[in-house]
């Protein structure tokens, strides 16, 4: 359903037209909370998130936010939003909120499956 709706709204956002409607994001149900924070470096790294966003003294060319402390970040960027639903947001809608320096348009770099993001935002939340 989200996929659909995010489909069906992609010309409306394209135009600036679009009105955000709240998201029901599913909570990853890890066999593991290791295993899958592995899995979510893994695939930070294949899909090339450090291209535009520093982990701590990472290379990078700083296009994108430094997620260095994101999970922290992400408990505050956004009044009444948990850290996991605004990283999830943050993925699937980019330039719904920029972040101050950065600008909008630059999105993410690839697609990836449900697992992977539940993997990756399971990694994102141990940024501390």
């Amino acid at each position: 359903d989200d996929i659909a709706a995010f489909v069906l709204n992609w010309r409306a956002s394209a135009l600036g037209e679009f009105q955000p409607v709240e998201l029901v994001l599913p909570s990853p149900t890890p066999a593991s909370s290791a295993e899958r924070t592995a899995a979510g470096r893994e695939t930070w790294l294949a899909a090339g998130c450090s291209q535009c966003h520093r982990i701590a003294d990472e290379p990078s060319s700083g296009t994108g936010p430094d997620l260095t402390h994101i999970a922290s970040v992400a408990r505050t960027r956004v009044p009444d939003l948990p850290a996991e639903a605004y990283l999830r947001e943050s993925f699937l809608l980019p330039d719904l909120v920029v972040v101050q320096g950065y600008q909008a348009g630059s999105g993410c770099g690839g697609l990836l499956s449900q697992r992977q993001l539940d993997d990756l935002v399971a990694y994102l939340l141990t940024l501390e």
